[in-house]
């Protein structure tokens, strides 16, 4: 600041009146640096006269289905796109999303009708082939280079599944959550692979004969319950995080546990050598073989009819 530039001595002569006969003067310069100085304390000063930046608007809002994080609507791409069955007797579906919010139920004709919306620099890609009567489907989405799979993903997805077609299933899923409603379906073989976030499988009353869950980091629901005419093998393969199962009272269940270092609550089952087992392994039928393997983290079973 120039020295003879005294803010306090000029405020006074300003309130003094006209006939002053010897009023302050201003010289050129300093009047140019006056006018810039005011003109950026008053663009500063009144709070509804400043444009807010669009990324200071606060998403915390309890919407996990319409979460869209710091992106505006613009960003995404909505589809709807229908796989039908044309002459397929049986299928085998793979579904694979990256990130974001999943949900699959049965509730279709066609063999499978998706619900997708996504950020626009990612591809929602299905391919199909039918060879004889079988239909092969892959739903996915391909990685981008340079986009971060877990915080830039917004994923938002549904997917209705054919009830009465044998399929093999394989569902694949990296960070978020996941409700799967496997229940009605006449599944034959289910292979998931889950990794960070929370995730509830029904698979209630199955037809499926071999199950494969391999969990990550995070929270894992699976619903084995229910009334069943086939035998059935599974194998759990644990991460970090808790696995809670819900078998089935009427059916014989033999349960192996490996490799696991964390809390395991067995509820009913009862240790006998390496194995646990319910009281009706013996009597009941049909069977079903669980092995848990590996992992820090916590197992939880419970019985249900």
């Amino acid at each position: 600041m120039h020295p003879s530039f005294r803010p306090q001595s000029l405020s006074i002569s300003l309130l003094k009146k006209p006939n002053n006969p010897h009023p302050m003067k201003i010289p050129p310069f300093q009047l140019v640096f006056l006018l810039l100085l005011g003109s950026c304390i008053y663009s500063h000063t009144p709070e509804e006269n400043t444009i807010k930046d669009d990324t200071a608007v606060d998403f915390s809002y309890s919407a996990p289905e319409e979460d869209q994080g710091s992106f505006s609507e613009d960003s995404f791409r909505t589809e709807r796109r229908k796989i039908g069955l044309g002459k397929a007797r049986t299928a085998s579906v793979d579904i694979s999303i990256p990130a974001g919010i999943l949900s699959v139920k049965g509730g279709t004709p066609d063999l499978a009708e998706v619900s997708i919306k996504y950020r626009k620099e990612r591809r929602f890609l299905i391919k199909q082939d039918l060879t004889g009567d079988h239909l092969y489907a892959k739903l996915y989405m391909p990685k981008i280079e340079g986009l971060k799979e877990i915080s830039d993903d917004r994923t938002i997805c549904s997917i209705r599944m054919n009830e009465k077609v044998p399929m093999d299933l394989s569902l694949n899923m990296g960070a978020g959550k996941g409700k799967f409603d496997l229940s009605g379906l006449n599944l034959r073989t289910v292979s998931m692979s889950l990794g960070a976030g929370e995730f509830t499988v029904n698979l209630k009353g199955t037809s499926a004969t071999n199950v494969k869950v391999n969990a990550g980091v995070g929270e894992a629901t699976v619903d084995l319950s229910g009334k069943r005419k086939e035998e059935l093998d599974a194998e759990f393969n644990c991460g970090i995080g808790t696995l809670r199962l819900i078998l089935p009272r009427s059916a014989g269940v033999k349960v192996s546990l490996s490799g696991l270092i964390g809390n395991t609550d067995m509820g009913e089952l009862v240790r006998k050598g390496s194995y646990f087992y319910n009281d009706a392994w013996e009597t009941g039928a049909p069977r079903m073989r669980i092995d848990i393997n590996g992992g820090i983290g916590d197992v939880k079973i419970t019985m249900a009819e």
